[in-house]
C-alpha cells in the first residue's frame, strides 16, 4: 500500500482501485517484444518467414565479395574478409582455395618472372641467369638455360616486361648507367649476356618499375625529372645498339614530381599507354598517351588527378585500367583501388586495412590476368611474410581474398600461366624461391561474415545455426563460430564432420542456458586432411527471437469524489479524471507507484510509465471508473 488508503500513485496523484468494479481491478503482465508475422528473411534471396517469434539471418550467396564489415541490405551477398576461401568458383557455395606450392627448386636466385611467347621465364638479377619453365601442370621443371656470368655491370634488374608479342624480352637495369637490355626469347639459350644486348645505353633515368611499353613495332620509353614527364619512342626491331634515339612524342611539366618514389607508373591500354605519378604535394595524377600513326607524334590529355593518394602500381586488364595505392584523404592510411573503363572512373573501394598491408605494396601486373578476373598480391598480417592472393571481379568490382602465401619474402612479380598463378621473391640470397597456386586445395580456410544486429536494436537470444553443405566428402569437415557484440570472443557452435552428410542444425539456446546478443558476427571454417578433396557450403543460416521484455498493468481506479476528512484531500472525481487524459494525451512518462501487492503500509514498487489506454465508464457526472493501460519504458 501506497498509505492505509491509497494502491498505486500515478505522477503527483494517488488512486485507489475499484474494488467494487465487476471486472478484476488489477492485472499485471510481463509482454514479450515479438516480431510480427511474416517476417522477411534476410538474405541475398530474401523470402517469407511464418514463424512470428523469430528473426532470420540467410546467407546463400559471397558474390559481393569482401570489404562488408556491417551488414549491408543492398549488398547482403558480401562477408567482412576470408582466409584460402574461394567464394568466386561456383555462385551460391564457399569451398577452399586452392593451396600454395614450389614453383621449382631449381630457380633459387633473385630474379623476376615474365611470360614471353607462350613461355614462363625467370631473369636473375643476382647473376644474370635465365631459367625457362619447361614443367607442366604435373611438374616443376625449369631449364636453366643461361647460367650467368655477370655480364650486365649495373646494380639491378627492375620492371622486366615482354614486348607483347613474345619475340622480346626488355629488361631495364637501376644502378648507375640504367641501362636498358633486349632479350630475344628462343627456345635454348647458349651465350651468357653480353653487353651487344643493350638496346639502349642509359636511357632510363629516374624511374625505377616498368618504364616502357611496345604498342604497335614501337618502344615507348617514360622518363621523370623533378618537373617533368616525357615519353620516348623507339623502334622496337632496331638493331642499331643503341638503336637511334626517336623523338619525345608526350611532354608535360608537373611541378614538384616525386621522381624518386614512383613506381609502377606506366602500364599498356588498347593502342595506347596510361602513366600515373606522385607529386611531392601528396597528390596522383593520372595521363593517357595515344601514339599517331606519325613518327613522333602522340596525344596525352590527364584523366584524373587524385589528392592525398599515392600510387604504387597500375595495370590494364580486359578493358580496364587499375590503380592501386594508399589514400589519406581521411587522415588515416587506406589501401584503394580506382579503375579506369572507356571515359568511367571510379574506385572498387577501401581494399582489407590489416596494419601490414597498408604498409606494404601491392604487387601485380598485367600478365596477372584472365578474361574478367584480374589478381594481386598484398600483405594481410595473418603471419610474417604472409602473402594473400586477391582476386578481383571486373564485372561487378567484387574483390575476393584467396590463397595465402606463406613466408614469401618481398615478391616482386605475379603471373598468371597455365592457369595457376606463379610469384617471385626477392630474398636477395640463395634461398629465394618461386611459388605457385597449386592443383590441391589449402588445408584449412576460414570466411568471417559481416556483423548483423538483424534490424533489431534491442537485445536478443540466438537460438540455433543451420548448416547446408553438398555431400561432405570424408576427411572433411566445416566449423561454425560465432561472436556476440564484437567483443574478440570466438565460441564454437559446432563442427560437422559427417561424411556424405549434406546439414545439420546447431542448437545454441536451451533450457540449460541462453546466449544473448545485440549483434552477431559468423566465422566459417572450412578443413580438410586430404588435399584432393574440399568441404563445399551452400547456406548459413542463423536464427534468434527478441529477449527483451516490457511489463503492463490494466489498472481500473475509483475516480469518485474523495472525502477530505477520510483521506487527507478532497479531489473531485473530474480532477482525476482529467489529470489521466492530460498525461496520457501528451504521453508523459510518470512516476508508478505500486502498492496494491504489497498489503504493508508506505510498500511499493516504482517504475517508471506512459498511460498507453484509458476508457471512462461514468455513472454520474464526473462519477465512475477508469480504465486504464500503463506500460514500463526504460
Amino acid at each position: 500500500m501506497i498509505d492505509g488508503y491509497f494502491h498505486i500513485k500515478l505522477g503527483t496523484y494517488k488512486y485507489r482501485l475499484a474494488t467494487n468494479s465487476a471486472d478484476d481491478h488489477y492485472s499485471a503482465k510481463l509482454m514479450p517484444l515479438n516480431i510480427s508475422n511474416a517476417q522477411i528473411v534476410q538474405s541475398s534471396d530474401p523470402k517469407y518467414d511464418l514463424r512470428p517469434d523469430t528473426a532470420v539471418w540467410e546467407l546463400t550467396d559471397w558474390s559481393a565479395g569482401e570489404g562488408f564489415k556491417k551488414w549491408d541490405r543492398e549488398k547482403g551477398n558480401g562477408y567482412d574478409y576470408s582466409t584460402n576461401i574461394d567464394a568466386l568458383h561456383t555462385p551460391g557455395s564457399i569451398r577452399l582455395s586452392a593451396g600454395v606450392e614450389s614453383a621449382g627448386t631449381n630457380v633459387n636466385k633473385t630474379g623476376t618472372l615474365v611470360k614471353a611467347s607462350d613461355k614462363l621465364i625467370h631473369f636473375s638479377s643476382s647473376d644474370d641467369s635465365v631459367a625457362t619453365y619447361s614443367g607442366t601442370l604435373a611438374n616443376t621443371t625449369w631449364d636453366i638455360q643461361d647460367a650467368g656470368s655477370t655480364d650486365i655491370a649495373d646494380d639491378d634488374y627492375f620492371g622486366v616486361r615482354g614486348d607483347g608479342d613474345g619475340k622480346y624480352v626488355f629488361i631495364p637495369v637501376s644502378g648507375g648507367l640504367s641501362d636498358i637490355y633486349r632479350f630475344e626469347v628462343q627456345s635454348t639459350y647458349t651465350d651468357d649476356f653480353a653487353d651487344t644486348d643493350k638496346w639502349v645505353d642509359a636511357d632510363s633515368q629516374d624511374v625505377f618499375d616498368r618504364p616502357l611499353v611496345k604498342i604497335g613495332n614501337k618502344i615507348y620509353v617514360v622518363h621523370l625529372t623533378g618537373e617533368k614527364i616525357s615519353v620516348m619512342e623507339y623502334s622496337a626491331l632496331s638493331t642499331a645498339s643503341p638503336p637511334v634515339r626517336g623523338n619525345e612524342t608526350f611532354v608535360v611539366h608537373e611541378g614538384n614530381l616525386d621522381a624518386g618514389y614512383n613506381q609502377g607508373i606506366v602500364a599498356r591500354g588498347d593502342n595506347e599507354l596510361f602513366i600515373c605519378v606522385r607529386t611531392k604535394a601528396g597528390e596522383s595524377v593520372l595521363y593517357r598517351v595515344q601514339p599517331s600513326s606519325s613518327l613522333g607524334e602522340a596525344y596525352g590529355v590527364e584523366v584524373a588527378r587524385l589528392p592525398g593518394f599515392s600510387v604504387d602500381c597500375i595495370w590494364y586488364a580486359s578493358g580496364v585500367l587499375l590503380i592501386a595505392g594508399t589514400s589519406t584523404t581521411t587522415g588515416v592510411d587506406e589501401r584503394v583501388i580506382y579503375y579506369v573503363k572507356g571515359t568511367e572512373f571510379g574506385t572498387f573501394g577501401l581494399l582489407r586495412q590489416d596494419a601490414d598491408f597498408t604498409a606494404g605494396k601491392l604487387i601485380t601486373s598485367t600478365d596477372a590476368s584472365r578474361m574478367d578476373r584480374s589478381f594481386f598480391l598484398a600483405p594481410t598480417g595473418s603471419s610474417a611474410n604472409t602473402w594473400t592472393l586477391f582476386t578481383i571481379d571486373l564485372l561487378t568490382g567484387a574483390i575476393f581474398g584467396g590463397p595465402e602465401f606463406s613466408s614469401v619474402k618481398d615478391p616482386n612479380s605475379v603471373v598468371d600461366f597455365l592457369g595457376r598463378i606463379f610469384v617471385s621473391e626477392n630474398k636477395g640470397s640463395a634461398n629465394t624461391q618461386t611459388y605457385r597456386t597449386a592443383g590441391t586445395y589449402a588445408a584449412s580456410g576460414s570466411l568471417y561474415t559481416a556483423v548483423h544486429n538483424f534490424d533489431i536494436g534491442e537485445e536478443k537470444t540466438l537460438m540455433s545455426v543451420r548448416l547446408a553443405t553438398e555431400p561432405l566428402p570424408a576427411n572433411t569437415s566445416v566449423q561454425i563460430h560465432y561472436q556476440k557484440d564484437q567483443d574478440g570472443t570466438w565460441t564454437s557452435a559446432g563442427t560437422y564432420d559427417t561424411d556424405d552428410g549434406t546439414g545439420t542444425t546447431f542448437k545454441i539456446s536451451t533450457s540449460a542456458s541462453s546466449v544473448k546478443f545485440k549483434n552477431l558476427q559468423l566465422k566459417i571454417t572450412l578443413n580438410t586432411s586430404n588435399s584432393a578433396v574440399t568441404p563445399v557450403v551452400r547456406s548459413v543460416q542463423v536464427r534468434c527471437t527478441p529477449s527483451e521484455y516490457v511489463k503492463e498493468w490494466d489498472l481500473i481506479l475509483d475516480i469518485t469524489d474523495e472525502d477530505a476528512q477520510a483521506q487527507s484531500r478532497a479531489f473531485t472525481g473530474s480532477q482525476l479524471i482529467d489529470y489521466i487524459k492530460a498525461e496520457a494525451d501528451t504521453e508523459n512518462i510518470l512516476t508508478f507507484q505500486n502498492g496494491y501487492e504489497i498489503a504493508a503500509s508506505g510498500s511499493y514498487d516504482t517504475h517508471n510509465v506512459m498511460i498507453r489506454e484509458y476508457n471512462l465508464q461514468l455513472d454520474t457526472p464526473g462519477q465512475g471508473v477508469a480504465t486504464i493501460k500503463v506500460r514500463e519504458v526504460e
